[in-house]
């Protein structure tokens, strides 16, 4: 491969790995809580190895979590 082809390539998948940090973000910013939580359930992991409070029972919280990071992300360079 020539130094020209090499950079080429690597532009590409720069492109790429920018193209997909967009459809990541926009996917996760249209789950909903109860696709989280299902999400979640379909890990398999046997319900008898870990407690779960009662009001996670329903979502994993994973949402609002990124709600959280967003807005403190939104403050931190407004500031």
């Amino acid at each position: 491969m020539s130094d020209e082809q090499r950079k080429l390539w690597m532009s590409q998948w720069r492109s790429a790995a920018i193209e997909l940090e967009k459809v990541r973000a926009r996917e996760l910013r249209e789950l909903s809580e109860q696709d989280s939580a299902d999400l979640f359930n379909r890990c398999g992991i046997p319900e008898c190895d870990y407690w779960i409070s009662p009001e996670r029972s329903q979502a994993s919280g994973l949402v609002e979590q990124q709600r959280c990071f967003m807005r403190s992300a939104e403050y931190a360079s407004s500031h």
